[in-house]
């Protein structure tokens, strides 16, 4: 897990500095592209996922990425939101006015392991997408994204599941993206399966309950 929040602010600057002529590859194999900004002091994101497009991850609460994530250009991610229960709804000019600013709305932003994210997708705060979701082009996600479904336009809404019912009760028993790189070249077979076919429930469940 690569955890930015441990960075000092100092680093933090070091890295935006860094993002704007070449991307960042981690030891965890997270991969960050070029032109991205990291300005949200609490940012997780697991083992292997790649960030191919320049990224936003801005706000003052927590930030949470899964692990071997696939993710589009241009993608914004808020995880705090201006407050609209006051009358001003600018920070500069509240600042000037009162001497402070209004407290923003904290709610966080949580994305599952192996989710797919398209480019330009907005995700709004105090949104959770679930394992093995996938967000469409394009789309502005409010509200909590099932794991295994698919989401898409504005706002997004759902359009389907991957697999069926059984088939993701499985995978998230699973839990493949917990095993080590060696263990899913073992088990390559998994990787292989159809898994809208028939068969594909009796072809996971030898699958169930391995460790990683």
């Amino acid at each position: 897990m690569l955890k930015l929040e441990s960075y000092a602010p100092t680093q933090i600057q070091e890295l935006n500095v860094l993002l704007e002529s070449q991307p960042l590859q981690f030891e965890n194999g997270t991969y960050i592209a070029k032109g991205s900004k990291i300005t949200c002091p609490k940012v997780s994101i697991g083992q292997g996922t790649r960030i191919n497009g320049s990224i936003k991850l801005k706000g003052a609460d927590a930030i949470q990425i899964g692990k071997y994530c696939a993710i589009g250009e241009e993608v914004d991610i808020l995880s705090t939101n201006h407050t609209t229960n006051t009358l001003n709804l600018q920070n500069v000019l509240q600042l000037e006015i009162t001497g402070s600013v209004t407290p923003a709305n904290k709610k966080g932003v949580e994305i599952g392991n192996n989710v797919w994210i398209g480019d330009r997708v907005i995700i709004l705060p105090g949104v959770k997408i679930g394992d093995g979701a996938v967000i469409g082009a394009g789309a502005v996600v409010t509200k909590d994204v099932a794991p295994f479904c698919i989401h898409a336009g504005n706002p997004a809404r759902f359009l389907k599941k991957r697999f069926e019912d059984d088939v993701i009760e499985l995978l998230l028993k699973i839990k493949w993206w917990d095993w080590s790189l060696e263990k899913m070249k073992q088990n390559k077979d998994l990787f292989e399966i159809e898994l809208l076919s028939a068969e594909s429930k009796s072809l996971l469940e030898k699958y169930v309950g391995t460790e990683g």
